[in-house]
């Protein structure tokens, strides 16, 4: 994963939401033990939008807004960005917007009420 190549498209667009005051969060359903794989790919600079990101994270003073599946869980990928989702939702945020490569978990996407923009064919 930490090999994994950015979706240049998708960083723009989120690029263009931070430059406007969004807030972005992001939820996966990689496990917690890979916390620090996932935040050093996701800041990394062989993406050049990403050095907006670098800037936003360093400015929170804090962890950014990373909510990870809990180690050991093996449920599907759906079903635990659902309730991750709805934990964000709990500490206050409203996404209104997911992108997302997997058919099922873009299916719960749309169904808990959010567009969502299929990255990749995602048949997995």
């Amino acid at each position: 994963m930490a090999k994994d190549e950015p979706i240049e498209q998708t960083w723009a667009i989120m690029n263009c939401l931070l430059t406007y005051g969004n807030q972005v969060i992001f939820i996966t359903g990689r496990p917690e033990k890979q916390r620090s794989v996932t935040t050093d790919w996701l800041l990394g600079t062989n993406c050049l939008v990403r050095r907006d990101l670098q800037e936003w994270v360093s400015n929170l003073g804090a962890d950014f807004n990373l909510y990870m599946r809990k180690n050991g869980d093996r449920r599907l990928s759906h079903i635990v960005k659902g309730e991750l989702l709805e934990q964000a939702r709990q500490d206050g945020f409203d996404p209104k917007l997911a992108f997302e490569d997997r058919i099922e978990d873009t299916k719960m996407w749309r169904e808990k009420g959010l567009m969502c923009c299929q990255v990749a064919e995602g048949n997995y």
